[in-house]
């Protein structure tokens, strides 16, 4: 019996992103890695998802069903899914276990003390930090959150199996494309929002937001050059960031509005210096997300962290499927294709 993969569905305030992760054939050479076989993006209806939170279950999961029907060929049809919990409603923190403590007991000492959720209504994942037996990586969402979006699927005959935190789908997708795992700070430069996390292979260490995003930049450039949004989001695109200092005008605007990501990116560093192992401490960037598209801000970050920074890019056996822009920009579809790994492994994740 053909068992189809799972879809994995990355819904975001403003967009989602839905794929199907298809395993590597064994007795084929050609396919010795999983591929996508469908993957799409759609803009949804402002208002549909505020900060995470679905305000029109019955519209969104109408829409959901619409587009993967339209994705998805019949022969792949799956009643399963996997999906990333909103970003603003998930938690994550490194703990220190005490000697005279077992886990179970420091995870809700730490639950209760540093993360905003009622551990006992709550669903929690936990990880050791390898190389360093007393230090757990919790990540925890609200035990609401997580059934509003399984009650979302469940309004178009989808079975949600697994759910997770997208700092964790973030960290499997890199892990993937490194030729060998390295400690690195994955920068994802969305719409409305920075994430910035320590990852060591699958591994998540921190994770934090940065008020830093794609609609602010633009914003900045419309402000600094007195032009309208369409205009500045233009100049935007077109500017060099690896031409700063210079004449142009949007990338001095923008160089000067990336001033809060580069100061993350340095309090990270101290962070991970101080607490966390020598093995999980960052020797590069990976940038991930529709803002890693900025022209220079590879070379730009160099010069501010003196650290190796490299774009996420999918290999073409994985996205020989796909059709242009999506398979020559995959920047944009870490998160989704880290959700695919997941779905193809569904025990890894937060919840099952």
């Amino acid at each position: 019996m053909l068992i189809t993969p799972p879809y994995a569905i990355d819904i975001g305030d403003r967009t989602v992103k839905i794929a199907q992760l298809v395993p590597r054939r064994r007795w084929d050479p050609q396919h010795a890695s999983p591929h996508l076989h469908t993957c799409a993006e759609h803009e949804l209806t402002e208002g549909w998802v505020v900060n995470g939170a679905v305000t029109d279950p019955a519209a969104l999961a109408a829409f959901l069903g619409r587009a993967i029907a339209r994705a998805s060929p019949w022969f792949l049809r799956s009643p399963h899914a996997v999906l990333t919990l909103p970003e603003a409603r998930t938690f994550l923190t490194t703990i220190t276990v005490a000697a005279d403590e077992d886990r179970a007991t420091a995870v809700r000492r730490a639950v209760h003390a540093t993360i905003p959720v009622n551990a006992d209504r709550a669903v929690i994942s936990t990880r050791a930090i390898a190389g360093a037996d007393d230090r757990i990586v919790v990540a925890a969402a609200p035990a609401d959150v997580v059934e509003s979006y399984a009650a979302l699927l469940r309004r178009f005959g989808v079975t949600l199996i697994a759910c997770t935190v997208e700092s964790d789908a973030l960290a499997r997708a890199v892990a993937f494309v490194q030729s060998k795992p390295q400690p690195t700070i994955i920068l994802d430069l969305g719409a409305t929002r920075t994430g910035a996390i320590i990852a060591s292979g699958p591994l998540v260490a921190a994770s934090v937001t940065i008020p830093v995003s794609g609609t602010a930049l633009t914003a900045t450039v419309a402000a600094r050059m007195r032009i309208d949004p369409a205009a500045a989001e233009h100049a935007k695109c077109a500017a060099d960031l690896a031409r700063v200092p210079s004449d142009d005008l949007a990338a001095t605007a923008i160089a000067g509005a990336l001033a809060p990501l580069v100061a993350e990116i340095r309090r990270l560093r101290m962070f991970a210096d101080s607490h966390l192992p020598a093995s999980v401490r960052p020797t590069r960037i990976t940038l991930t997300g529709g803002g890693a598209a900025l022209s220079g801000l590879d070379r730009f970050l160099h010069e501010q962290t003196r650290l190796p920074v490299d774009r996420f890019t999918l290999p073409p056996a994985v996205t020989a499927g796909l059709r242009a822009p999506m398979a020559t920009h995959t920047e944009r579809l870490a998160t989704v294709f880290g959700l695919g790994l997941i779905a193809l492994d569904p025990a890894t994740a937060l919840a099952e």
